[in-house]
């Protein structure tokens, strides 16, 4: 028996796919209708490997912010124990680091991430019948900035020219140099034999889909 309800009248227990709900008090009687029954109870406890939820695949956060991450318990024996991974090497604590454990949760925080914290974030949590483990993908997003900002240039006739424009940023920027009819040149501007109608307005623009696109007008 399992508290007042009968689970067989074998001599022996049998428990099928055992789980969390088995765990309990369960008593054996014999008894034979003459003599007092004998009563004999039993304490079963069912230990579970633990169970994470799922943590985001991936989060992006922008150079100096603060990144967040918890890793919640959903069953498992206690006590569990958390740990935290940077690609697969083992955190600890530090002036930038901060990592949080109770029984059911475990919170990490980077408090200014840098360029440098971009990677695979684990948390694995483990008891004494095994383990569990999610990771999330932490990009680190650079604000765009130029790095070679275009300038109004003057030049002779027949003469060579390029004019140079980058930029720096996290995802890496793309380069497109525009005419000033509004038709994309491609990523350099060059001309071979600078001639009269190459005279006017051209404008390039870095962009990498995450930040607004920086622009720069210039005049030849």
């Amino acid at each position: 028996m399992k508290g007042d309800t009968e689970l067989s009248n074998e001599k022996q227990l049998n428990l099928k796919r055992v789980s969390s709900s088995d765990s309990g008090s369960y008593k054996c009687i014999a008894e034979n209708g003459h003599d007092t029954p004998l009563v004999k109870v039993i304490s079963v406890t069912v230990f579970e490997a633990p169970e994470i939820t799922s943590l985001s695949k991936q989060e992006v956060f922008t150079d100096g912010t603060k990144f967040f991450s918890a890793c919640y318990i959903k069953k498992g024996s206690k006590p569990i124990f958390f740990q935290w991974l940077k690609n697969g090497h083992v955190l600890n604590e530090d002036d930038e680091i901060k990592i949080e454990s109770s029984e059911d949760v475990s919170l990490f925080t980077i408090k200014h991430v840098k360029l440098n914290d971009a990677g695979n974030y684990t948390c694995v949590a483990k008891n004494a019948i095994g383990a569990d483990s999610s990771t999330v993908v932490l990009t680190v997003k650079v604000p765009l900035r130029w790095t070679k900002e275009p300038q109004d240039t003057a030049v002779k006739l027949e003469e060579r020219l390029q004019i140079e424009c980058d930029a720096f940023g996290v995802p890496k920027p793309k380069i497109k140099w525009f005419s000033k009819e509004g038709e994309i040149i491609g990523d350099k501007l060059r001309f071979d034999k600078i001639s009269v109608s190459d005279k006017g307005s051209f404008v390039c623009v870095a962009e990498n889909g995450f930040d607004q696109p920086l622009k720069k007008a210039i005049n030849i």
